[in-house]
């Protein structure tokens, strides 16, 4: 498609989104408010800012003031329709629900998470039958029809500005000046880029809008590890920041999926093949990507899960500020 048909489609899209927010900012559109306290995690581009981490953080601090919370996701490549709740129980739960949502609720057995196809709907559903203190909607930036108490929204520090352009140009869902609507503005693997560029990016961030700086840095539970040859495969909408996550491990080879993919047992013996193949001591792969394996793979003993932390480098004060309000109603 040539530069002047994307610039065109470019136009129209970006004109259809201000329409949408015009109507919500105006008060024309209304948003479903629910009994829960709403928290919204999303993004202005189309994703790979690392999304689930960060619920998981914030279902971690719920916990620990003991919020009973739940999350709202969209059964997005799921071989599931309409809302359901995650059974973690269900055989290939992963690929039913979804790997992220599935993951979640593995994670976190005193919360609930729900999927469904419209968040709104979803939302509703959950605030009726289970009646949380707290509802975490995942990815839901650009989903107004619900209303949110406290909006989050995740900056991917490794990408250039080209990234922000809309779509179908660049990969933004939507405007830069959006970013006013966010309550909290996380940059997201910053220990994955340039000070300098990192820089750049907070200067163009209104001045007094809260900010906290997360680094994505890996570690695996096993000691046995340390000094071996990697295999490594991945699912994921960011590969190149998450192979750069791995520079001081020594990978052989990278097999790349496209982001939740449905792996089969076709896909997991070429994958076990090649690794030996190549001499490797271990396959590793993300927590995501082992919830949909886990039951396929051959030879147990031949994997290790790549788990990912977040350190803050600036801790996300008003997020904590909001979970203590909540904790006090």
């Amino acid at each position: 498609m040539n530069h002047f048909v994307l610039k065109a489609a470019q136009k129209i899209y970006g004109l259809a989104v201000a329409c949408k927010n015009f109507l919500y900012d105006s008060g024309l559109a209304d948003s479903l408010q629910v009994s829960a306290s709403v928290i919204s995690v999303g993004n202005l581009t189309v994703g790979g800012t690392g999304k689930t981490p960060i619920i998981d953080h914030i279902l971690f601090e719920a916990g620990s003031r003991e919020l009973t919370a739940a999350v709202v996701s969209r059964n997005y490549k799921a071989k599931c329709r309409g809302i359901h709740r995650i059974d973690t129980q269900r055989d290939h739960g992963a690929v039913y629900f979804g790997d992220e949502p599935f993951l979640l609720a593995l994670r976190h057995p005193s919360s609930v998470v729900y999927v469904g196809p419209k968040k709104v709907m979803t939302a509703a559903q959950v605030a009726q039958e289970v009646q949380p203190r707290l509802i975490l909607v995942d990815d839901g930036f650009q989903h107004r029809a619900l209303h949110r108490d406290f909006e989050v929204l995740l900056l991917d520090a490794t990408k250039d500005f080209a990234h922000y352009e809309l779509l179908p140009v660049g990969r933004a869902r939507e405007a830069w000046d959006s970013i006013g609507r966010a309550h909290l503005v996380i940059l997201t693997k910053v220990n994955l880029t340039s000070a300098e560029h990192l820089a750049s990016i907070q200067e163009r961030l209104p001045v007094a809008l809260p900010l906290a700086l997360a680094e994505y840095q890996v570690g695996f539970p096993s000691a046995v590890l340390e000094g071996g040859r990697f295999f490594v495969f991945s699912g994921l909408a960011d590969q190149d920041s998450f192979q750069k996550s791995l520079a001081a491990f020594k990978v052989a080879e990278f097999a790349v999926f496209a982001d939740h993919h449905a792996y089969n047992n076709q896909d997991i013996q070429k994958l076990e093949d090649r690794a030996r193949q190549l001499g490797c001591d271990k396959i590793l792969t993300t927590a995501k990507d082992y919830v949909k394996v886990k039951s396929l793979k051959h030879s147990i003993d031949l994997y290790e899960v790549i788990e990912l932390t977040i350190v803050w480098r600036i801790p996300p004060v008003s997020l904590y500020e909001f979970l203590d309000k909540i904790r006090s109603l």
